[in-house]
């Protein structure tokens, strides 16, 4: 890059710097982000508006239960938050929903530790489950069970999962769509 400050004010140069040094940062976090090995990529998690709207939900036994498991898996206590999930789990029974959003919980936490197996077990009993409003949470789960199979070395399964979640999700602007698509540019 080469700059030619001569001639230009202050606060022109002030503006030149600044675009050049946001375009180098920018470089810098892309180059990054396709450096790291996409087994140790994030998973996908649900947001603040996500717990709003269930713990509005009228058919779940002991919120408080069920909201300390979630903080428990959100401070990386992760026995604890199993633990947690599936007292939580045997007070709502026959509840598919919640079952399913404690299954995709308990998945996450199992992949958290290492689990492989058992997490890719845990999300795969999701996508039989009634999620209603919550049917998105399959979405996310697609999304970390092909991170599960990335860190597995699959990389055939991560990309099948990572491109059904791209094909099935219309909604404009998909944080789970965006996702999956910046994964599997990710893997190749």
């Amino acid at each position: 890059m080469n700059l030619n400050l001569k001639g230009m004010g202050i606060e022109a140069m002030k503006k030149t710097l600044l675009t050049g040094l946001i375009i180098l940062l920018f470089s810098a976090a892309a180059a990054n982000l396709r450096a790291k090995d996409p087994s140790e990529l994030p998973l996908m998690e649900e947001d603040a508006v996500f717990w709003e709207e269930l713990l509005k939900e009228t058919g779940i036994r002991n919120k408080n239960l069920l909201y300390a498991s979630y903080v428990a898996y959100r401070d990386q206590l992760n026995d604890l938050s199993m633990e947690s999930f599936k007292e939580c789990l045997k007070q709502n029974p026959g509840n598919e929903m919640l079952t399913g959003i404690i299954l995709y919980y308990m998945g996450n936490n199992q992949y958290k530790l290492g689990r492989n197996r058992e997490s890719l077990a845990s999300f795969n009993r999701i996508f039989r489950l009634k999620m209603g409003k919550f049917e998105n949470i399959k979405l996310a789960a697609k999304i970390n069970m092909a991170l599960a199979y990335l860190k597995a070395g699959d990389r055939t399964r991560s990309r099948i999962l990572l491109q059904s979640v791209v094909d099935s999700d219309k909604s404009k602007d998909s944080r789970y769509r965006n996702r999956a698509s910046a994964l599997l540019k990710n893997i190749k």
